[in-house]
């Protein structure tokens, strides 16, 4: 007898759905738009595909950031059997990139799809040319990316939801910060459940009035209902459903020089600092931050010149120690492939030194270089350290090649945090996961780290610590 699973699988799919997946499809599929708001791994492109294939689309746009333009090269070889002709805009100019897309929805037949990134698609040339057709389906990978109400991002992908007949967001954190993220993505989804006019739906869910800024956000209101109305169109899975392997998180101490301490005390409390012939000054709270933990990786940066001071190698020679401790732990590889990620991109020409120092083939992800992945966006089989950008490289990539990871330096977007955490434990790992987080004592680090533990929002917490010390 069949199963109520095997009945309830896409007519039209390469592979069998699981369970979770098959939910997402059927609640999906009599819908215009929907949020398929599921973790990290749990394939929502896969269900994106099967819905893609079962609507019979044959024009469809997605958009994503430049880092997943790979992923959706391999997603559709798995799960689309052969049946869309896809065109990935991953070279050339914007110029070029929309001749592309025109020539392959106008001049092939049979399902096409255009894949590109969020950069090229809100530049002017190709957003015109994206809002000519009426597209059978428009995706947004990763939406959150779109989440502010008046970027010309958000815009463009507002109008564009005007052109498609069916609309996805594929997101596995639809608020990354804030309640309030939700506003772009609906505005492109279904612009009738929030409204159109920012003011009126910030006036709803947000509360306000800050005595020294009027308009600063305090709190939040109505939350109920704002929940209500996102779940009415959004299908929501956590990694409860994966079968993952066992992750450890280990946390490794180093202390910054009498030197570096003194100048990150001095950032700290007075707000400024001499370096050579020059000072580095910190304006508000959120350049203290910054400054503070520039600091901590042992460096500052001069105010006129922008010229680079080094302070300190302590969390250099902390990386060394864990590259060893790694190395003694895992006997069976030479160098065992080992994942780096960093929030500066100065961390990460620290990285590099220190790989060439101990003869390891090393590779990058990051705004500008993307030297460490395959075309299918996998760690490169080349390479033995990999640096990473967070920010750059903590979305859709896939690094499960290496089951070690280092923290050198972190990031205060908890939702970044969380997406580099699954780059390596997320289908396809089949080895327990061990992640290394490098703190400087006695610094701002180490409330960092005790805020991404709890899942906290990293800026707040540090804000109420200024506040408390009456530094801020």
């Amino acid at each position: 007898m069949e199963t109520t699973l095997e009945i309830h699988q896409p007519p039209i799919r390469v592979l069998e759905c699981k369970r979770h997946q098959v939910a997402a499809y059927w609640f999906a599929f009599d819908k215009p738009a929907t949020m398929l708001a599921m973790d990290m791994g749990t394939m929502k492109s896969k269900v994106a595909i099967d819905l893609m294939a079962n609507w019979d689309c044959q024009t469809a746009l997605v958009i994503c950031p430049k880092s997943v333009l790979g992923v959706w090269r391999r997603e559709f070889a798995k799960h689309g059997g052969g049946r869309f002709d896809v065109c990935i805009l991953d070279k050339g100019t914007v110029k070029e990139k929309t001749a592309r897309a025109a020539d392959h929805i106008n001049n092939r037949r049979g399902p096409r799809v255009v894949v590109v990134n969020y950069e090229s698609a809100r530049v002017k040339e190709f957003a015109q040319r994206a809002l000519r057709p009426r597209w059978d389906c428009v995706i947004l990978d990763e939406s959150a990316r779109v989440k502010a109400h008046n970027t010309k991002q958000s815009k463009f992908v507002a109008k564009l939801g005007l052109h498609a007949k069916r609309r996805l967001c594929l997101t596995g954190t639809p608020m990354p910060n804030t309640p309030l993220d939700l506003f772009g993505q609906f505005k492109f989804l279904d612009p009738s459940i929030f409204g159109t006019l920012w003011t009126p739906f910030k006036a709803r869910y947000a509360v306000t009035g800050c005595a020294a800024i009027p308009q600063m956000i305090t709190g939040y209101q109505n939350q109920d209902e704002l929940k209500y109305l996102m779940n009415t169109i959004s299908f929501r899975v956590g990694a409860e459903v994966l079968d993952l392997p066992p992750e450890q998180h280990h946390v490794r101490t180093f202390a910054l020089c009498p030197k570096a301490m003194r100048h990150y005390r001095d950032l700290e409390q007075e707000m400024i600092t001499a370096v050579a012939d020059g000072v580095c000054t910190v304006a508000n709270c959120l350049v203290k931050t910054i400054r503070l933990r520039q600091a901590t990786s042992g460096y500052v940066v001069e105010d006129d010149t922008k010229r680079i001071h080094r302070i300190d190698d302590g969390r250099q020679t902390e990386l060394m120690d864990t590259l060893a401790t790694i190395d003694l732990m895992d006997p069976d590889e030479l160098h065992p492939p080992i994942v780096v990620f960093a929030h500066f991109t100065h961390d990460l020409s620290r990285i590099s030194e220190v790989a060439e120092g101990l003869g390891r083939r090393y590779g990058e992800i990051s705004g500008a270089n993307k030297d460490g992945l395959t075309s299918n966006a996998t760690m490169s089989p080349d390479i033995d350290l990999l640096g990473v950008q967070i920010q750059a490289g903590g979305v859709g990539v896939d690094l499960t090649r290496a089951r070690y990871a280092i923290y050198y330096s972190q990031t205060y977007s908890l939702g970044d945090y969380l997406q580099s955490l699954a780059r390596l434990n997320r289908p396809g790992q089949t080895r327990p996961v061990s992640y290394y987080h490098l703190v400087a004592e006695n610094t701002i680090d180490v409330k960092v780290r005790e805020a991404l533990e709890k899942k906290q929002k990293v800026v707040d917490v540090i804000l109420d610590v200024f506040k408390t010390k009456g530094r801020a």
